[in-house]
């Protein structure tokens, strides 16, 4: 193995070659700042003397060296050694020499690449630890004229070492500066330790992998059902993959629609089946290299945002072509060909793709790829990468605009076109919805040109039942899709029940802890009437057993419940056992919750904090401030105990217009870095919350009185409304997703000059892009604060719906509004 950078300073310097080696060893030296990696393959690496046994390991070995070097091939990262030392066996990995210096080095190629190579070994059966550090490092040779290496020294590589085999390294440890460079990873803080080449004490952290982000669920263990169903989303990934293969140009896209009412299951089932077709995709490694899965999860104010799925998941749909593009392929292969034949290898190689990759390391480059790759007007990158979708550009004022939103059926196609473009090389692409009865209608629009234009995109959407959530689809594309789609075997529509008795009868038992055949038959039928077979019912059901120790041996040896029912084991309905826990909580806990219940089904912790404290007139100084902080966590700690709430780790967007990153993001999860935010205890530790299960907010919103609903909208809005006015940097584009949920607040707070004047400037905004079915929405929703409004005289003149007394009552501004 030859170093590339050691490769190309043989080729690239004829001069030198007339000197003496030590000359120009030193002319090439360098100090540069380097991510330094050790990795360490915890394999038997001692031979045995058994021929068959020893070359099981040799193989194994190769193994780890391919996986290697296809991870860094990826992110176009540098192999320094394979070794094996005092230390084990160890691979060196860098980035920062030249050849692999690229912006946003760290957190998109050099992170990103130290999770992959850990779940490459996984694969193959091998744990490994690793420790990184960045820090100034000697890039040169080291050893002597005829015996030499080109290697990297310095204090941050010593460190990478002694992370790598600390005993307490849970297996992945960086230093401090790769924290630094990295705002968009979470990274847990651990004790500090002693270095060599460091005078104080070194803080480490261990990089925590956020696949979802919080939105998209987590499996479960104890998942019971669905088998017919799970069987059929896989067989139709294979289906479409063995097509694409045979021939060559990909198998036309497929849907699977699920449909299914609350508590039923349809979120879990959603993400079983898509980790079951992950699974399968991973047994065959090509297949797993060329497979993409995109998550969403669609939120109640999606549907009023233009192209909300698209600013959530288009980043992600851009970073493939980042890496995978066929243009990468090709310089990635012949990258890999000067390592292994340096002696006919072009010495532009490496220049070239560095260059390439480089020029491909922003979300922004990219889009400007696809851009020029689809031929697209120059005002697409200002009117749909800047103002739809959330584009930072670092010099703005270049962005040409004729002044006028293009056409809106050309911008449908412009997006539907660059996903298609961005993943037509893969074998597979998993879309993967939730919730679409929120998605808004433009979002619809694309799902609907990818699934008729576009390759090798598998859809699985969930959804409540269409009757009592109408979707904001194209009708004749849902009559399309339920006729002529389904007969061509491209579209199915699943309906999800209650689970058979059966089912809850193995549910019950692997959530005792207990076989099948241990469980009482009155206990199942207890069970399955309370709960009614709903999966969810059932698991409250099953939590309030366990935690109140209901469950006994009876005469026959099996496990009954408790012959005295009494509390939680006696209630009519789901809705009245959770009901009871939250009763049993403290004061502060229930107040909490009130507040998380009004603010939505999943929030920011910032968000709840700053409204928190806007609910108390009293938290004004700092110190208040910090109680009040440590008050809501508390009680939020109590709720995720009790299973009503889960927290995830988020990334507080804080994007630079350097970085120009597409603004990727739904209705509640842009995360905007304002003064107020920055200063708040919670800042640099937020998190997303949300409710395990919409049937634990709708419990808590049931009892909720409207005034004391109103109240506590109002103080979200007031909090929400004054971190946007506090940053006079960013404008409407910027603010636009945060903006709708701020109005969201004002319209429910019973605030008519508040909502509507929002509402008049984000409905303007809407119609210059051509929204304009939108804009009427939004103006509807404004107009029922009005229609809505409850008056003693239910006999008194109406005009368009708004009674009499209610238009009395409104103010000159308002009737202006």
């Amino acid at each position: 193995y030859a170093h590339p950078v050691a490769v190309r300073d043989e080729e690239d310097r004829p001069a030198f070659r007339r000197g003496s080696e030590k000359a120009r060893h030193l002319a090439e030296a360098e100090l540069r700042n380097v991510f330094t990696c050790f990795v360490s393959p915890l394999v038997d690496y001692n031979l045995s003397g058994d021929d068959s046994k020893d070359q099981t390991l040799f193989n194994l070995l190769q193994q780890v060296m391919t996986a290697t070097t296809r991870e860094l091939d990826k992110v176009h990262g540098h192999l320094i050694q394979f070794l094996l030392d005092d230390k084990g066996l160890v691979l060196i990995c860098t980035f920062g020499l030249r050849g692999s210096t690229f912006p946003n080095m760290i957190e998109k190629r050099a992170v990103p690449f130290v999770f992959s190579i850990q779940a490459s070994l996984e694969e193959l059966g091998v744990q490994c630890r690793i420790g990184s550090t960045f820090g100034k490092t000697y890039c040169g040779v080291v050893g002597g004229l005829k015996r030499h290496e080109f290697t990297v020294l310095g204090p941050s590589v010593n460190l990478a070492a002694r992370l790598m085999a600390s005993p307490d390294n849970p297996g992945i440890l960086v230093d401090k500066d790769v924290t630094h460079l990295s705002s968009q990873i979470f990274f847990r803080p651990l004790a500090p330790v002693q270095a060599k080449g460091y005078d104080d004490l070194v803080p480490i952290f261990e990089p925590i992998e956020i696949e979802n982000d919080g939105k998209w669920g987590l499996v479960k263990k104890n998942f019971v059902g669905r088998t017919n169903e799970i069987k059929m989303a896989i067989q139709s990934a294979k289906d479409m993959v063995q097509e694409g293969v045979a021939c060559r140009t990909g198998a036309a896209c497929r849907m699977l629609f699920v449909q299914a009412d609350s508590g039923t299951g349809k979120s879990s089932f959603l993400v079983h089946a898509t980790d079951r077709i992950k699974a399968i995709m991973r047994r065959v490694k090509t297949l797993h290299r060329r497979t993409f899965v995109v998550t969403n999860v669609s939120r109640e104010n999606d549907s009023r945002i233009p192209f909300s799925l698209f600013r959530s998941i288009f980043r992600d749909v851009l970073s493939q072509t980042q890496a995978d593009d066929e243009d990468s392929l090709v310089l990635s292969e012949l990258s890999r060909f000067s390592r292994s034949a340096p002696e006919s290898s072009d010495s532009s190689t490496l220049s070239s793709t560095s260059s390439f990759v480089s020029t491909m390391s922003t979300d922004a480059a990219r889009f400007r790829y696809i851009c020029k790759e689809l031929d697209a007007p120059p005002e697409f990158m200002d009117v749909v990468g800047r103002k739809l979708l959330g584009l930072k550009e670092k010099n703005p004022n270049e962005l040409t605009s004729s002044g006028k939103a293009p056409d809106l059926q050309k911008i449908v196609d412009f997006i539907a076109d660059a996903f298609i473009r961005s993943t037509k090389h893969l074998y597979l692409v998993l879309l993967c919805l939730d919730d679409v009865h929120f998605l808004d209608e433009m979002s619809w629009k694309v799902v609907q040109a990818i699934f008729e234009r576009g390759k090798k995109v598998l859809m699985l959407l969930g959804s409540r039942p269409p009757v009592s959530n109408p979707l904001s689809i194209d009708s004749t594309f849902w009559d399309n899709l339920q006729g002529k789609y389904c007969d061509e075997g491209r579209f199915s529509q699943l309906n999800l029940g209650p689970l058979s008795e059966s089912e809850v009868r193995t549910l019950t038992a692997a959530a005792l802890g207990q076989s099948v055949d241990d469980i009482d038959e009155t206990f199942i039928q207890s069970t399955m009437s309370t709960s009614g077979g709903i999966p969810h019912h059932l698991s409250c059901v099953l939590d309030a057993i366990k935690r109140n120790h209901l469950t006994r041996r009876i005469t026959n040896g099996k496990i009954g419940l408790r012959s005295s029912l009494s509390g939680e084991s006696n209630f009519a309905s789901v809705n009245e056992l959770q009901l009871s826990r939250i009763d049993a909580l403290d004061f502060n806990v229930r107040n909490v919750l009130q507040l998380c219940a009004v603010m939505g089904m999943e929030f920011e912790l910032i968000d709840a904090a700053l409204a928190y404290s806007e609910m108390f007139a009293n938290v004004k100084d700092q110190i208040r401030q910090n109680e009040a902080s440590a008050s809501l966590r508390l009680a939020l700690d109590a709720a995720v105990e009790e299973g009503i709430l889960e927290q995830s780790y988020i990334i507080t967007e804080e994007r630079n217009a350097e970085e120009g990153d597409i603004g990727g993001r739904s209705m509640g999860d842009v995360s905007i870095s304002l003064k107020r935010r920055q200063a708040h205890p919670f800042y640099l530790n937020n998190r997303r919350i949300r409710f395990t299960h919409d049937s634990w907010r709708q419990t808590v919103l049931n009892v909720l009185l409207d005034e004391r609903k109103q109240e506590i909208h109002h103080h979200v809005a007031a909090s929400l409304e004054r971190d946007l006015e506090n940053d006079v940097a960013l404008n409407e584009d910027d603010t636009f997703d945060r903006r709708m949920i701020v109005f969201r607040h004002w319209k429910l707070s019973g605030n008519f000059d508040k909502a509507s004047l929002m509402a008049l400037s984000m409905g303007s905004q809407m119609m210059w892009f051509g929204f304009n079915s939108q804009a009427i929405l939004l103006f509807e929703d404004v107009l029922s604060t009005l229609t809505n409004a409850k008056i003693a005289d239910e006999d008194a003149e109406q005009h368009f719906g708004i009674s009499q007394p209610v238009l009395d009552s409104l103010t000159t501004g308002e009737l202006e509004a």
